[in-house]
């Protein structure tokens, strides 16, 4: 009966027959290995990151020089545009009328209503251009 209490020791399945000295020597180089591996595998990834940002940061750059080369192309054309169709410039009608009523007001300020002649012949001259711009 004894055979039945006894520990059936085979190299392949029992780790515990095994030294204790030998067992913290596998546990301790499979997670050094596993440390190496995971190391290995930061750096593998940082540098594949670091190779992404440098592509970016030279797309941008491209993508800089580009958008400035087109605002300068624009920046052109209007400027062409602006010379070809400026509009004349034309003198506003009806300078001297104003003229001569500003220079009586101040002549007259305390009898305003001896501008009268002044103010009618302004605003016939202004009646008159406005008729001209509508039509």
């Amino acid at each position: 009966m004894l055979h039945f209490f006894q520990r059936s020791s085979s190299p392949a399945t029992d780790e515990s027959s095994k030294p204790v000295s030998q067992q913290d020597e596998q546990t301790s180089s499979s997670d050094s290995d596993q440390q190496q591996h995971s190391a290995e595998s930061h750096t593998a990834h940082m540098a594949a990151q670091h190779g992404q940002e440098q592509i970016q940061q030279s797309a941008g750059h491209a993508e800089l020089k580009a958008e400035a080369a087109s605002q300068q192309k624009v920046s052109q054309y209007a400027n062409q545009l602006v010379k070809e169709y400026e509009a004349p410039l034309k003198a506003l009608p009806c300078q001297d009328e104003k003229t001569s009523c500003l220079i009586c007001y101040q002549h007259n300020q305390q009898d305003p209503l001896q501008c009268a002649d002044q103010v009618a012949a302004f605003t016939k001259c202004a009646r008159k251009a406005s008729a001209v711009m509508v039509q």
